[in-house]
């Protein structure tokens, strides 16, 4: 009965690797679900502030690699922004935020599979 050491596990998480190819949705601070202008307005937004950040976080990724610190293929920016670029970004969402699923599947998901829909009430 002698502690060895402890672990702590506050901030584990566990999820498929593509999770983390997302990016972030605190960028705007406030959740798609709940923007004002609805999620096409946060979604113009959202793009906006993406360009910034996959700019900046690119500028530090080349500062590590140069340092020695990171790998090219280890680059998080390319996968962030392909994400985006292919609508991955809303499955993650959808999948880690149950509260905003219905509307995102709608507007975002559902498209990108099966196309536009005249009316989302219909479907």
């Amino acid at each position: 009965m002698k502690i060895v050491g402890v672990v702590d596990l506050e901030f584990t998480y566990a999820a498929p690797v593509e999770f983390s190819f997302a990016p972030p949705w605190w960028l705007l601070l406030e959740r798609p679900e709940y923007w004002r202008g609805g999620l096409e307005d946060w979604t113009d937004s959202f793009d906006r502030r993406l360009r910034t950040f996959l700019k900046a976080m690119v500028k530090c990724e080349d500062n590590a690699i140069q340092e020695g610190r990171l790998k090219e293929n280890e680059r998080l920016s390319g996968p962030m922004q392909e994400s985006w670029d292919s609508g991955d970004f809303w499955i993650v969402y959808a999948m880690m935020g149950n509260f905003a699923f219905d509307s995102v599947y709608w507007h975002k998901i559902d498209r990108r599979f099966f196309g536009p829909r005249d009316n989302i009430e219909d479907a």
